[in-house]
């Protein structure tokens, strides 16, 4: 009963001594009601005492007293054989009939306990139905992985037994048929998984061998300073390279068989270069030695040079062309300057002079302003299209020590012309580094591309020497376009690593599961390697999850066909 009473502490108990009381006094009640009576066959014109015995024969002895809460002194009193006797403790009043004070609360007290009974049933039900859902999305998940599991078994299978794409599901049955991996596979299924796996398998071969090329080309571009020494001794190339992981990729024969190949076409392009070094610089001793002595010592000079080990690697016959060609130009050239001092006089003379001093300041300018103020120098273009009234070894754009030169002074052009031809060579200059950034930025790997052009730049030229007098607002256009690429290839490397690695599911958006599986995307290459766009990643990982709730959608049924 409730706790809330209006009455004091002695109200709402009774003490041992008032217990006995009530026991030996009820015989009075028992008269007085006349609800109980002992015999019917004769009228009694008094009350009667009845004795201790004879009550407790009809009624019992009490057994439990109970306070009625918010009553006013009033306990039921229950006998031993089931009789209720109300007792007031205040008024000492004793009835065997229930109080109309007492019904009123015991009927208020029902009502209550019946509104809890129902608001208790109610929150039953709604918890009961929460538990319903949760066990069939538990029993959902359990389908999902189950399938994903025979799933991957099978694919395993198609891989064990090297089936190829270019395989028939009738042809190569019987191979699979009775594997047990096989048969888990719901029959209306088997077909459909076979090629749709054949193809993963395929596109998974085909990433990891561009990945092993990758990492391949990467290491040998980390030892190309030491290769270039060993460019005709494959076999101590190789002892350096054993052992890398680089090098040993994933052991099949398929790699062994790209590796060979990929180091034969770069020992093959490390021999053109060096090659092509030497063939420039035989040629650049012949023209040196060749232009200040006589034709008659000319062959000997060839033979001198052509015996020499620096050059053994250029061919024989390469070699005599490369003498055949100098010396005819050099011939064709003191000709040329003897017809033109026979005619110094004419115009024809003249204008062949210009051309050659034209030619003169623009080999002087390569070969001396090896690191040219760009800089300054677009500035004075831009104010000056020409150089009007001033001088242009006064105009600040080429230093002292080079003006000072003695071939320099040597070279008689006005000075429009010197400006001109300065204005060509700044412009020549800039295009031909922008063209070499963009032939060494092409070999990078891929996994540069979170790298910025500044580091991009000091990447590709360590020593600072390619593009010291460069800034990099001139290589920009060229950073862009080769990040722009390799981002669109590295979206399409994502998308194939999240479908093979099966973290992602249909429930993978949920708060704490998709930060749980950010964490173990973010332990790949191919995840980090966006970090330069995680807005586009990121799209990329929700495009995957809401394929994977279609496919989920779309397998529903798929319990049943199991027996789950």
């Amino acid at each position: 009963m409730e706790t809330g009473v209006n009455a004091n502490n002695d109200d709402t108990k009774i003490t041992e001594e008032e217990k006995k009381n009530i026991n030996n006094n009820a015989d009075n009640a028992i008269s007085n009601e006349g609800d109980i009576k002992i015999s019917d066959s004769s009228v009694i014109e008094e009350p009667k005492k009845i004795s201790k015995e004879v009550q407790e024969y009809f009624v019992g002895v009490p057994e439990s007293w109970e306070y009625v809460e918010k009553s006013k002194g009033w306990f039921i009193i229950e006998t031993s054989k089931n009789y209720k006797f109300y007792f007031n403790k205040r008024t000492q009043e004793k009835t065997w009939k229930c109080p109309k004070e007492v019904e009123e609360l015991l009927n208020k007290e029902n009502l209550n306990d019946d509104i809890e009974n129902g608001n208790n049933y109610e929150q039953g039900e709604n918890n009961e139905f929460q538990n319903e859902i949760s066990r069939d999305n538990e029993s959902k998940n359990k389908v999902d992985e189950e399938m994903e599991k025979i799933i991957n078994g099978y694919k395993s299978l198609l891989i064990e037994k090297e089936i190829n794409e270019f395989s028939k599901y009738e042809n190569v049955l019987g191979n699979i048929l009775y594997d047990n991996r096989f048969m888990k596979v719901p029959k209306d299924l088997r077909k459909d998984y076979f090629y749709k796996l054949i193809k993963e398998i395929k596109e998974d071969k085909k990433n990891e061998l561009k990945m092993l090329i990758e990492n391949f080309q990467s290491l040998l571009k980390k030892f190309e300073n030491k290769l270039e020494n060993l460019y005709d001794h494959k076999e101590d190339i190789i002892k350096l390279l054993k052992g890398k992981k680089e090098y040993e990729g994933n052991h099949t024969k398929q790699w062994k068989n790209t590796r060979s190949k990929l180091l034969d076409n770069y020992l093959e392009k490390l021999i053109k270069e060096k090659e092509s070094r030497l063939e420039q610089e035989f040629e650049q001793d012949l023209w040196d030695f060749l232009q200040t002595e006589s034709a008659g010592v000319w062959f000997k000079i060839k033979n001198t040079l052509m015996k020499n080990k620096k050059y053994e690697l250029i061919s024989y016959e390469k070699k005599n062309k490369l003498f055949d060609t100098i010396s005819k130009k050099i011939l064709e050239n003191r000709k040329h300057n003897k017809s033109q001092t026979n005619r110094k006089h004419s115009n024809n003379q003249f204008e062949r002079h210009d051309k050659n001093q034209k030619n003169l300041f623009t080999v002087f300018l390569h070969e001396r302003l090896k690191y040219p103020d760009v800089e300054k120098s677009l500035e004075y273009f831009l104010k000056h299209k020409y150089l009007e009234d001033k001088k242009f070894d006064e105009i600040g754009l080429i230093s002292n020590d080079i003006l000072n030169n003695e071939n320099y002074k040597q070279i008689f052009l006005s000075d429009k012309d010197k400006y001109m031809i300065y204005k060509d060579f700044i412009n020549n200059y800039i295009n031909l580094k922008i063209e070499r950034f963009d032939k060494l930025i092409s070999q990078l790997s891929i996994n540069l591309i979170n790298k910025s052009l500044e580091q991009i730049i000091q990447i590709v030229d360590e020593n600072n020497k390619i593009f010291k007098a460069i800034k990099p607002k001139h290589l920009e256009p060229i950073f862009i376009n080769w990040k722009k690429k390799n981002i669109h290839e590295a979206k399409k490397i994502f998308k194939n690593f999240i479908i093979k690695s099966n973290y992602i599911k249909h429930d993978s958006d949920q708060s704490d599961k998709y930060t749980k599986l950010l964490i173990q995307l973010s332990e790949d290459v191919s995840y980090r390697r966006l970090d330069c766009v995680p807005d586009e990643r990121e799209q990329i990982i929700k495009d995957r999850i809401k394929e994977m709730k279609k496919e989920h959608e779309k397998n529903k049924n798929i319990a049943e066909k199991l027996n789950f």
